[in-house]
């Protein structure tokens, strides 16, 4: 009896390793998948970031989701290079290749540039050399990447009360936004900054300017208008 279990056992253990090697796919079946981009410098851009992400321990099916999703979100040969060699410092500096393809390819299906992606990673990156554990920090990072690739944000103006307001594409994308306030009616304007976003909101106020920054994030455009009531009219002056 204790025979037959053990031998039920190793069979089911041996299935499961062949069902594990034929779900496993091939570097050779990559190579067949990245042979179909059309652009032949982004072709060979992604085959040599294919190869240096998994010399250096990504799993390939791993590898190609990344350089893949790159490629369809019209990542250039440079961009693919760019993203590929942040990934590859970051391995060799001892931080877990499965974190680091994640944030990756969380960014770039979020719709990030391969700019705004760098910024994710290296922002993961800084989370780990900090001391947080890198599950913990992707998953810090991943929170603050929109689902649906869009975020907002509002700058409100110094002393003429302006406001300005910007909506966008991403969290570390360009926001800007008109603002209409101020004493005197003026017209104030709000442009987003990159790095997670920052909105500046700005009123004019008979030759004077009063500024604000907001949080916020991503390419777009907003409509702000300022409570404050208009200033009287000085007579003559």
């Amino acid at each position: 009896m204790k025979t037959k279990f053990s031998s039920i056992m190793l069979a089911g253990a041996v299935a499961m390793a062949l069902t594990g090697n034929a779900l496993a796919l091939s570097d050779h079946d990559a190579r067949v998948q990245l042979d179909k981009i059309e652009k032949s410098d982004t072709r060979q851009a992604a085959h040599a970031v294919l190869s240096d992400l998994t010399k250096h321990g990504l799993p390939v099916d791993k590898a190609l989701s990344v350089v893949e999703s790159a490629v369809e979100h019209g990542y250039s040969a440079s961009d693919v290079h760019q993203i590929g060699h942040e990934m590859v410092s970051q391995m060799e500096q001892g931080i877990p290749a499965k974190y680091v393809a994640d944030t990756a390819d969380r960014a770039i299906d979020a719709g990030y540039s391969a700019a705004d992606t760098n910024k994710a990673l290296n922002d993961f990156q800084s989370k780990v050399e900090n001391g947080m554990p890198a599950d913990r920090a992707y998953a810090a990072v991943e929170q603050g990447i929109p689902r649906d690739g869009h975020g907002a944000g509002m700058g409100a103006g110094g002393p003429d009360g302006g406001a300005g307001m910007g909506a966008g594409s991403s969290s570390f994308g360009t926001g800007a936004g008109m603002g209409a306030g101020g004493f005197d009616g003026g017209a104030g304007m709000g442009a987003g900054g990159s790095g997670f976003g920052a909105g500046a909101g700005a009123g004019a106020h008979t030759g004077g300017a009063g500024a604000g920054a907001g949080a916020g994030a991503g390419a777009g455009a907003g409509i702000g208008a300022s409570p404050s009531p208009a200033a009287p009219s000085m007579g003559g002056f």
